[in-house]
């Protein structure tokens, strides 16, 4: 079979090609009641995973043959080339460890905008319809990630990293083919709604692949503690999120750059960056501004920077104020949202879960202020009136009290400016984050 018939082939056989009605049917044909009577409950919000839901552990596989390469090929896999956050920093990890001298591949389910950065780069990324494996029905799964444990036995990576809570059929994979491997996790829900969208078969395997990395990696504390029922305290790391040199050595026109966010001189340019979606929280923000004084009001443009999920743009530009909403851009996925961060004179991010916003990095890096939701990774690393304000999801009030103290206090903005830089930026820098991950990629080299 040539590369293109089988790349084809696997298309066919993905998950998102199944409907819903073949999934249905596969489960009625296996007489997985339960898995029927999930789906159907599923149907009206979330259905947590059971809370004694057991990890289904794989026997370990000896590898075939070890490759005789002068320099071993590590795969970065992930879920796709998309501008979000998870593959931007999993990008910068890629070009950080090549310029280590490890040779980087990266292997990716879906194509993206992120191919330009790539292939003006020294890493190497190619799109793996193998990476897609079935969430629904267990034995599509298991056939699924068979195809690409059969990848793996032929390309015969030496070590795999892999970015993500959703990228567990990767370790999976790695696992049954006998080739070490790291994992990279950067969510931090609890796991019974994390996971819930996987079927519980599926779900029991995805905690049985904490057991099999040499290293697992999560960049907050918070997200390692929503873990630590699964992965083993001996291999679990904690390496915090840095900015990249790029983001520093940006030399910036803040007048072009709110010329070009459609920012007049008079106006206080509010900026949220992030796709549009529940867990991002956009509405606090909208629902807001609605709470603002008058004269703060007519001075204030809002951008929301980021691709919507189903309506909740719509519901987002329904919680505006009729005052604010004709100048409220809505930009979409965008390639450098860094220069609306430049040009913002408020950064708020409004995540209702996040182990740690990249996006906080990049304001620090742009000495904008910062407004944050208290959760996960933020309220570890930033401090309240010190680093930035705080406030807790939904607490509209709270945010527009912020918005109000950072607009009117320049004192305040210049504070929080500085001690965001002092935490995020001087405290962490991206060369001790390149050196922490390559440590733990030669030591899993070693065995």
């Amino acid at each position: 079979m040539t590369p293109e018939r089988r790349a084809q082939r696997v298309a066919e056989l993905a998950p998102q090609s199944r409907s819903q009605l073949e999934a249905l049917l596969a489960l009625l044909g296996a007489g997985d009641l339960g898995g029927l009577a999930r789906r159907a409950v599923s149907r009206f919000g979330p259905v947590p995973l059971p809370a004694t839901l057991a990890p289904k552990q794989r026997p370990g596989s000896i590898r075939a043959t070890k490759s005789n390469r002068t320099k071993p090929l590590i795969w970065m896999m992930g879920p796709g080339l998309s501008l979000d956050g998870a593959p931007l920093s999993q990008f910068e990890l890629a070009t950080g460890l090549a310029a280590e001298g490890f040779a980087i591949e990266t292997v990716v389910a879906q194509d993206g905008p992120l191919r330009q950065r790539y292939a003006e780069s020294s890493v190497g990324v190619s799109v793996c319809p193998e990476l897609a494996c079935a969430s629904s029905v267990p034995a599509w799964y298991e056939n699924d990630v068979q195809r690409l444990v059969d990848l793996l036995r032929r390309q015969n990576p030496d070590l795999v990293i892999a970015s993500t809570i959703d990228s567990f059929p990767a370790i999976d994979a790695a696992r049954m083919a006998g080739i070490p491997s790291i994992w990279n996790i950067r969510e931090s829900e609890p796991w019974r709604s994390r996971l819930a969208d996987r079927h519980t078969a599926i779900a029991a395997r995805a905690l049985a692949c904490f057991g099999y990395p040499s290293a697992m990696v999560f960049v907050a504390r918070a997200s390692q503690d929503a873990w630590a029922k699964f992965a083993p305290s001996d291999r679990s790391k904690l390496i915090y999120n840095a900015p990249h040199p790029s983001l520093l050595s940006t030399a910036t026109n803040r007048g072009a750059l709110r010329a070009r966010a459609g920012a007049g001189p008079d106006e206080k340019l509010i900026v949220s960056i992030g796709t549009l979606c529940e867990r991002k929280g956009q509405i606090d923000l909208a629902e807001a501004v609605g709470l603002l004084p008058a004269d703060i009001v007519s001075r204030v443009k809002l951008v929301f920077v980021g691709r919507p999920e189903s309506a909740y743009r719509a519901r987002t530009e329904a919680a505006l104020p009729a005052a604010v909403r004709a100048r409220t851009q809505f930009t979409g996925a965008v390639p450098e949202a860094m220069a609306y961060v430049q040009a913002a004179d408020v950064l708020v991010n409004s995540s209702r879960s996040e182990a740690f916003p990249r996006t906080l990095l990049e304001a620090a890096a742009a000495r904008t202020p910062i407004i944050a939701t208290a959760i996960d990774g933020a309220a570890e690393r930033l401090t309240d009136r010190k680093s930035a304000l705080l406030y807790a999801p939904g607490d509209t009030a709270a945010l527009a009290a912020a918005i109000v103290s950072v607009l009117s206090k320049p004192g305040l903005a210049e504070t929080l400016q500085q001690g965001a830089w002092d935490t995020l930026v001087s405290r962490h820098s991206y060369q001790a984050m390149i050196g922490a991950y390559s440590g733990l990629v030669r030591a899993a080299l070693a065995g």
